[in-house]
């Protein structure tokens, strides 16, 4: 043989030894920097855990890409559901308080009364916004929910009450017939919130 193959034998083993090894190296980068392109456009779904099975560093941040993306659509998606809650709890007080004042423009003699349900909204929405929070803070995990026994009997009551006040300008009527006192222990507010929508639903 010639003095030089073994020479080039040498460099064209170490040439393919380097792009083997920089292919190995250059795949999970690339697969991490699509997963985090992925994430920028919404694709809150994505995942590389799967694709990196090697038991190395970059397995290790795989894993822990993972569970960053995994936390994130937890809160973002959280969000979203919040926002529609909210959406959905304001239409309640805010309907009361537009048939408050039709029944003044209507009828200003009545200006009195409306005045006192007007009050009585506006409470209720600041009330609503502070439950909202606290909400909030339930669902990212700062603080604990804080349970009270309810009189199941005297909250329906109370929301009936409201919700005959709506009814009424629309010419409907809803009619509460108590059926013995139960109690419950839980969150009143939310409690409440939850009949209140059946209630307006129906």
């Amino acid at each position: 043989p010639e003095p030089w193959e073994p020479l080039a034998f040498a460099l064209l083993a170490s040439v393919t030894l380097s792009a083997l090894l920089a292919w190995y190296l250059a795949r999970p980068v690339k697969g991490l920097r699509a997963a985090f392109a992925a994430m920028a456009e919404g694709r809150l779904d994505t995942r590389v855990g799967g694709l990196m099975r090697r038991g190395d560093e970059f397995s290790e941040l795989g894993h822990s890409f993972d569970r960053m993306a995994e936390k994130l659509q937890t809160l973002i998606l959280d969000q979203r559901r919040l926002l529609h809650d909210v959406s959905h709890e304001l239409r309640s007080p805010l309907g009361r308080l537009q048939v408050a004042l039709g029944i003044v423009r209507q009828d200003p003699a009545r200006l009195d009364g409306a005045l006192a349900r007007l009050e009585r909204e506006v409470e209720r929405l600041d009330g609503l916004i502070g439950e909202i929070l606290t909400l909030s803070r339930i669902n990212s995990g700062v603080g604990e929910e804080l349970a009270e026994e309810v009189d199941l009997g005297e909250m329906v009551e109370g929301i009936v009450h409201d919700a005959r006040f709506e009814a009424g300008s629309q010419g409907r009527e809803i009619r509460f017939a108590e059926r013995g006192g139960v109690r419950v222990r839980g969150r009143q507010a939310l409690l409440a919130r939850a009949v209140e929508h059946v209630i307006r639903n129906g």
